[in-house]
């Protein structure tokens, strides 16, 4: 770790305000050289307002105090700088990461710094390949092919690549602060641990991290400090040196709302075998990693699936919704029998088949409708007539399901992306419960959300169950299926491995089985 005696950037009294909100309330914190920072606080906390103010996308009300390497300094469009002129580069890695796809490695690392180039202006192919692997290296990407798509790599070699390209012009790894947004919201676990290797290997080189996540696990194995915000405040800031994990729920909600979190997120289970009425059964159904998979779904019955990568997990619930092509096997929805290979989004949707996808920014939520529109988009035919859209009809029948699923702020008009992370995740189970009349499907049901919105989604989706929906839920989140499944099946190599039942469920025994399956199906 750097020299952690003088911080590298000190901000007191930062507030920032908003027509009507006050989103940063005398907020003040120290980053350091070498130290992972973590960030903590539900939706709406702040965290997102200090980033932005951090890396200078905002500007803070008058009154902030800003220190560079113990000297006085003040905000700038690139970040803190001391008033004689030394800079310190923030810069963040979200979440959705920023990457084109479709453009290589290289290509989309040029997309921020540029390419390099000859004496008259032509690209020096040669020196942008070479820069580009010294670059990725800091990353620890020293053996991608830099002119593989963005696409091709995992996920883990997605956030590597913009970590690095975060850190370009950085002439030391001490010269700068890396914030880490919700890196591993849609990391599968064995690539989580991955990344936290790449974390404390920056860390050792020097880096400042601020860590932003829900996941408390992650906060107590890396942080070692950790600041929480509530209401736009600063609650704590401390070592996390013998902090745990009830600590920090206890400092993120207060303790009396902790309590309550606690008591909600625990239920009494079913019945060890669920009697309901068989809604739908799945007959030898293969397509990308699952591979002639047999299983059935009952009414009130919510069924979980884990795995590893490579397991099937990630791909199921595509299949079932008809977004992903099946290869082969049967459905049957009650009466309904269709060939796996004929299914498709529109005929599931026909089914009464309704999927949660797994990525809400790239795969549901539509920025530039609001919140109503959002809800109403697989049903857009219900508010016709005669080719006209009956707006008022949508609207209130949006704003019901806004009701129903608290949503806040409830005004249906809103742009969608003016919702926390955990009211957009509400408002895209409002969209698919409306179609989901026989099976609601939710791959990683509650990524990129905090505490507080998990308690409520979970209550929800066990709600939904008690009126009768069969519901499938595929999660890495292993509290997600120990909070809200009745059943859990393991899946490895695309097929069943093993299977929980009612009180057998926890974290624990679900990891358990998981990391047993590779044995179980050889």
């Amino acid at each position: 770790m750097g020299d952690n005696t003088v911080p590298l950037v000190s901000v007191r009294s930062v507030s920032k305000t908003f027509p009507g909100q006050k989103a940063l309330d005398e907020m003040s914190i120290d980053l350091r050289s070498g130290e992972v920072h973590a960030l903590l606080g539900q939706n709406g906390s702040g965290k997102s307002t200090l980033i932005k103010v951090l890396t200078g996308y905002y500007q803070a009300d008058d009154g902030a105090e800003v220190e560079v390497r113990g000297r006085p300094g003040h905000f700038t469009r690139q970040g803190p700088a001391s008033d004689d002129g030394e800079h310190i580069t923030i810069r963040a890695v979200h979440q959705h990461l920023g990457l084109v796809g479709g453009l290589s490695v290289m290509d989309n690392v040029a997309l921020i710094t540029g390419y390099r180039t000859r004496g008259w202006g032509a690209i020096d192919w040669r020196a942008q390949e070479r820069f580009t692997r010294e670059l990725l290296a800091r990353a620890g990407l020293e053996e991608i092919d830099v002119h593989t798509t963005v696409d091709d790599i995992t996920p883990l070699e997605r956030t590597q690549v913009a970590i690095a390209r975060a850190m370009a012009g950085w002439d030391r790894d001490s010269d700068g602060i890396l914030i880490l947004d919700e890196p591993t919201a849609t990391l599968p676990a064995e690539q989580s641990e991955n990344l936290f290797q790449v974390v404390r290997d920056l860390r050792a080189r020097g880096v400042g991290i601020i860590y932003v996540s829900h996941r408390l696990d992650e906060i107590v194995e890396l942080a070692d400090v950790v600041t929480v915000l509530r209401d736009g405040r600063r609650v704590s800031t401390s070592s996390m040196a013998g902090v745990g994990h009830a600590q920090l729920v206890d400092l993120m909600l207060g303790t009396a709302q902790a309590a309550v979190t606690r008591t909600s997120t625990s239920r009494d289970r079913v019945h060890e075998k669920n009697t309901g009425e068989v809604v739908v059964e799945v007959s030898g159904f293969s397509g990308g990693t699952v591979r002639e998979l047999d299983f059935e779904v009952r009414a009130g019955e919510v069924l979980g699936f884990a795995g590893l990568v490579g397991s099937g997990c990630e791909d199921l619930p595509y299949l079932l919704a008809g977004a992903k092509k099946a290869e082969s096997g049967r459905l049957r929805v009650r009466t309904d029998i269709v060939e796996a290979k004929g299914l498709t989004p529109r005929r599931a949707a026909e089914l009464g088949l309704g999927l949660v996808p797994a990525d809400r920014g790239r795969e549901a939520v539509v920025p530039q409708f609001d919140i109503a529109q959002n809800i109403s988009l697989p049903r857009l035919g219900e508010f016709q007539r005669t080719g006209w859209l009956r707006e008022g009809q949508e609207r209130s029948e949006a704003q019901q399901w806004v009701d129903r699923m608290t949503l806040v702020p409830g005004d249906v008009r809103m742009a969608v992306t003016d919702l926390s992370g955990g009211n957009q995740q509400k408002a895209i189970l409002a969209r698919w419960l409306a179609v989901a009349r026989n099976l609601l499907i939710l791959a990683e049901p509650t990524a990129g959300v905090d505490i507080g919105a998990k308690a409520l989604i979970y209550e929800l989706l066990r709600a939904e169950a008690r009126n009768g929906l069969a519901i499938v839920v595929c999660s890495t989140d292993y509290m997600d299926l120990e909070q809200i499944c009745d059943r859990i099946i393991v899946l490895e190599s695309g097929r069943m491995a093993d299977s929980l039942v009612g009180h057998d469920i926890t974290e624990d025994s679900i990891a358990h089985a998981v990391l047993l399956a590779t044995e179980v199906v050889k």
